[in-house]
């Protein structure tokens, strides 16, 4: 890397809970990744730098600091009941406990050791309470407010419990061998035999011995439970032969999921576990080998970047040897509290990553950047580093330790992993192909540009600062790049702000009148880099060369702010208030997402995506679109382009169409179809011939060929046109009398014509003249209420004759009819006092209809007087009997010739049912279903033609037993009296498909209907019998109706009699099926 790049500011939106990342001088972004964590988690998302001190809960009402979420809960208990307890004036500080407030867990520390300690994360916790142990008070240390020491716990062992980034470390200092070597804990919450918590968040390290000489030992763990369901931890310590004082360290860590991990592991203890030491190892011991296992994660980093360079740092410390320590990649898995020398996980020694020496503590460094590279583009999987000595001649206890992420001091001493590298562009949007297009040769490639960061520093070498007076400031600048301008930021010295920025325009050197976006940070806490960052809410468009004007707005906060003399900025000045000075300007950071200076690489697979090959490596710089042939790519229906943005060093993000498209080479047209006409049609009159263009490609049509002829002819007339339209309206009087016979055929836009059409006919015909009405001629008054029409016509085979409103836009009555007939009644009684338009054509032995012969004619007549209507009802029959009077004529009145009885339910349709009722005599309807009400009127016909109507009159029945009646004669009827069973089946056209993939089949539904009725009946008179079945024998539609109120037409399907008790009862069964039955006559 050049040595002048240097990191200008931490981007605070790239935080991890490992992991840190700064843009650098030259644009690129450098992380570092640790092998534990560096951050914590507000309630608000929000990531914080760790901060293992603790905090007094009797303190808690003077805190108003982020705290993180795993200690809110808690945090807010302990607050609340502290600032009650000062109002009331009882505190007691020996009652309340120390919290860490700032890790990324709940950390909970006793005052009295007896309390016990409580560690917790989400779901998870665990208190472990000390079994036997005397109420010794611990005490804060002013030098690390991590630590609470507890004065002899137990006999000759004192206690020290540690907050680490990681977890909670605890140390049992045996100082004599009068202490014991049990030790147990009461464990509440659940902890399984593995040791980790239910949802394994949680989780003891093994826990191990050090003595004074350095000689380390395993500790046992083991759980058990007591018959009261208590559980409890014990660790036994084998102290026989160990210089005292010896420390035992039993540490509970919270789980970092896929994040780091660090331990080493020694051929001499083969079997033991290392992952809670707060140092790594590399060398030898007693002779045998000791080596280092680091991995760290690395999903902060986007897979698409380009890494420039990485580097593993650790911190060397105690003993210094002479060995040489390489560094390996680690080729297979492992786990950071089970790995052991015995199970350690391969490494590959074919290639290194460095050596360091063994000399001289302090930071060594490792150039892992290819493998890193590997690591980031998925060409390798990450399984870590594996650092070892390189096999030379060493000592037998040659070997150097490294601080591990457990290391409970300064955090800048852990293992870190620092990756630099160039933040590719955004991804493109392609607009065209995106799916659906057909493309056959040239077109035009098109998309919507990306963007990519550029970072712009203004006085970035300011080492003084100034405090500006007025409470409005700040620094004008000329955009460098066309895009869009994302966020500004300014260097001061305060730790906590409230500041408005507003972007404006330039005018003269200060602010202008026109605001585009502003950005307010309340309470802002300001990073240790100094750089008050505003990032806008949504990126501000910018032009290269535009002038804008930053105004910061702080309220009047007396806070200072970075300045540079050294190094004027050229593109503008700083103002403070009115007053303009182009002696210093601030130290600022202005990020722009730039577009007019990216390349572009397009391209095209063939196969939705499956291979894929470019169409160009790299456009020119700012391209929206580009312009490709596409003649030599195969056809495909399933062609796919992808575009990504190339800045110089890195690319971007692939974007592809949503859908495919088809590539389909130029193919001639089909033959045309849809052809018309193919009917009769009038040669007096213009005939468009029609058709259909059929292009494979999708062409358009460009011209066409249509061929016609009279049949039997062997000259063909051909009319050939550059036209889109694909029809031709061929002028009135051009073709002869006589059967026509046609085709076309059509040019695509490359010219390339397809086939003929299949061959059509239709008849070219002469059309007839204009009938001429006769009876009644146009503005008559007819005084009949269905009038005949008569007309005059030459050469009719045929006639369509209608009636419609006054207003002709409803037909209320229409005939066609073959015959040579030139009369006829019409069949719809005109009211009265109405207008209504006659409309006649007539056909000739052609097929053609003449034009429209209409006469316009009001109705006006003598109509019968009223009829008197009487009903009464038969409640055995079942029947409604309506008794008709016509009274006598007066005046003009016709004689009545007949009545006609019309009826419907409520609400629903009319219907005739009966049409030959004579003067004078009554009319019985035998099919009303019992118990419904039906509406019902006269019609009397006059001698003259004409009719009048009674009024609307209703009327109902209801009866006792079920009846079975013959529908062309209702006089012919049995009643079944004692009814024994009713069953009623309806079955709804249905139709079952079973698909293969599918469990059940997918139902298809029709309008078809069954539905029918199984009736048994008993009598004790066998003459019922045999009138059952002189009806059911008829082999005729039948009406059944029953008290209930059904009312079906019915055939009878299966009967059965059977004879009880000698002749004394009789059962009949029989089953009816419902069909369809016209009731109106």
């Amino acid at each position: 890397m050049p040595t002048n790049n240097f990191k200008v500011g931490e981007m605070l939106n790239k935080r991890t809970p490992n992991s840190k990342t700064w843009m650098n001088f030259d644009g690129s972004y450098t992380t570092e990744i640790h092998s534990g964590f560096v951050h914590f988690d507000d309630e608000e998302g929000n990531l914080h730098n760790i901060n293992t001190d603790l905090y007094d809960e009797a303190d808690f009402d003077l805190i108003d600091v982020p705290v993180s979420k795993h200690a809110k809960g808690k945090f807010d208990e302990a607050k609340k009941l502290a600032k009650t307890a000062k109002q009331k004036q009882v505190m007691d500080r020996g009652q309340f406990d120390f919290q860490a407030l700032k890790v990324p867990f709940e950390a909970k520390i006793p005052k009295n050791f007896m309390r016990g300690y409580t560690i917790g994360k989400g779901a998870d916790k665990l208190t472990f309470k000390p079994v036997k142990a005397s109420p010794s008070m611990g005490s804060l240390s002013e030098n690390d407010r991590s630590t609470i020491v507890y004065q002899d716990v137990w006999n000759d062992a004192d206690v020290e419990l540690k907050v680490t980034s990681s977890g909670i470390k605890e140390t049992i200092i045996v100082k004599t061998d009068k202490a014991p070597i049990n030790f147990s804990f009461e464990v509440k919450g659940y902890l399984s035999e593995d040791l980790k918590s239910e949802n394994g968040q949680l989780k003891l390290a093994p826990a191990w011995l050090i003595d004074a000489n350095g000689m380390e030992r395993d500790v046992s763990q083991t759980l058990r439970t007591e018959s009261n369901g208590k559980v409890y931890l014990d660790l036994v310590a084998d102290l026989v032969g160990l210089t005292f004082p010896v420390e035992i360290d039993p540490t509970v860590t919270i789980q970092p999921g896929t994040g780091g991990k660090d331990t080493y592991v020694a051929s001499y203890y083969s079997s033991t576990n290392y992952g809670g030491a707060d140092t790594i190892s590399a060398g030898r011991m007693a002779t045998a080998e000791v080596a280092a296992l680091i991995r760290f994660d690395l999903s902060a980093i986007s897979s698409n970047v380009q890494v420039k360079d990485s580097k593993l740092t650790l911190v060397q410390a105690g003993n210094e040897y002479p060995i040489q320590v390489v560094c390996y990649e680690a080729t297979a898995t492992w786990e950071e509290n089970i790995v052991t020398y015995a199970n350690k996980p391969t490494y590959n020694i074919s290639e290194n990553y460095g050596i360091q020496s063994g000399l001289n503590n302090g930071a060594k460094e490792w150039n892992v950047t290819s493998l890193v590279n590997s690591w980031v583009v998925g060409l390798k999987q990450n399984h870590g580093l594996y650092l070892r000595d390189d096999g030379g001649t060493y000592g037998s206890n040659d070997r150097v330790y490294y601080y591990s992420s457990e290391y409970t001091g300064n955090v800048a001493n852990r293992p870190k992993l620092s990756v630099t590298y160039n933040q590719p562009p955004t991804a493109p949007t392609v607009i065209a192909p995106n799916g659906g297009e057909t493309w056959n040769s040239s077109h035009t490639v098109e998309w919507l540009v990306s963007e990519d960061e550029k970072l712009i520093e203004i006085a970035k070498s300011a080492t003084s600062t100034t405090n500006p007076t007025p409470t409005t400031f700040g620094q004008t600048y000329i955009v460098e790049n066309t895009g869009r301008l994302k966020s500004v930021a300014i260097r001061s010295d305060i730790a906590t702000i409230s500041i408005t920025l507003a972007i404006k325009t330039e005018n003269s050197g200060l602010p202008g009148a026109t605001t585009y976006a502003t950005k307010t940070l309340t309470n802002y806490t300001v990073p240790s880099d100094g750089y008050i960052v505003f990032l806008l809410d949504e990126p501000l468009d910018i032009s290269a060369g535009q002038k804008l004007a930053f105004e910061f707005n702080d309220g009047g906060q007396n806070s200072s702010y970075y300045i540079s003399t050294s190094n004027p900025y050229l593109g503008g000045n700083v103002f403070a208030g009115t007053s303009i000075s182009s002696t210093y300007d601030y130290d600022m950071k202005i990020v722009e997402l730039a577009s007019n200076d990216l390349q572009y690489q397009i391209q095209l697979s063939t196969d939705d995506g499956v291979n894929w090959s470019d169409i160009v490596a790299l456009t020119a710089a700012g391209a929206t679109q580009f312009v490709h042939d596409f003649i030599n790519a195969p056809q495909t229906s399933t062609a796919k382009i992808r575009i990504r943005a190339f800045d110089g060093s890195a690319y971007g993000p692939w974007d592809e169409s949503d859908g495919v498209f088809s590539i389909i080479h130029n193919v001639a047209p089909s033959a045309p179809t849809n052809l018309t006409p193919v009917t009769t049609k009038d040669c007096g009159e213009i005939i468009r011939f029609a058709w259909q263009h059929n292009d494979s490609n999708g062409d358009a049509q460009s011209k066409f060929d249509l061929d016609y002829r009279l049949q039997g002819s062997s000259t063909w007339n051909t009319v050939t046109l550059n036209s889109v339209n694909q029809y031709f309206d061929l002028p009135a009087g051009t073709l002869p009398r006589g059967t026509i016979e046609w085709r076309v055929r059509t040019y695509d836009q490359a010219d390339l014509s397809g086939p003929y059409s299949e061959l059509k006919t239709f008849f070219a015909g002469d059309k007839p003249s204009k009938p001429t009405t006769l009876n009644p001629i146009d503005g008559s008054i007819v005084s009949v209420s269905n009038p005949t029409v008569q007309w005059s016509s030459v050469g009719q085979v045929g006639y369509n004759l209608k009636v419609l409103d006054a207003s002709e836009t409803e037909t209320l009555w229409e005939t066609n009819q073959t015959s040579n007939n030139k009369a006829h009644t019409i069949g719809y009684s005109l009211e009265n006092e109405t207008n209504y338009v006659i409309q006649l054509t007539i056909k000739n032995v052609d097929g053609i209809n003449s034009d429209v012969e209409k006469s316009y004619i009001h109705v006006s007549y003598t109509p019968p007087a009223i009829p008197i209507v009487e009903t009464l009802s038969d409640e055995v029959r079942g029947s409604i009997i309506l008794n008709i009077t016509n009274p006598e004529p007066t005046g003009t009145e016709p004689l009545v010739m007949l009545n006609e009885v019309y009826r419907r339910s409520l609400n629903k349709d009319w219907i005739r049912i009966s049409f030959d009722v004579l003067t004078g005599a009554p009319f019985t309807d035998f099919t009303p279903a019992s118990g419904k009400t039906y509406e019902y009127y006269v019609r009397s016909w006059g001698l003259n033609e004409t009719y009048r109507d009674s009024p609307i009159f209703q009327a109902s029945v209801s009866f006792e037993h079920a009846q079975l009646a013959i529908t062309s004669d209702y006089s012919e009827w049995v009643e079944l009296v004692n009814n024994k069973d009713t069953n009623r089946q309806k079955t709804r056209g249905r139709t079952l498909n079973q698909f293969v993939g599918r469990a059940y089949p997918l139902a298809d539904f029709s309008d078809e209907q069954t539905q029918s009725i199984e009736l048994s009946y008993i009598t004790q008179d066998y003459a019922d019998v045999e009138k059952f079945y002189a009806i059911a024998d008829r082999q005729e539609t039948m009406l059944y109706r029953d008290r209930e109120g059904r009312r079906e037409f019915v055939t009878i399907d299966v009967t059965s009699e059977v004879e009880q008790y000698l002749g004394e009862i009789f059962n009949i069964s029989f089953t009816v099926e419902k069909v369809w039955f016209k009731e109106d006559v």
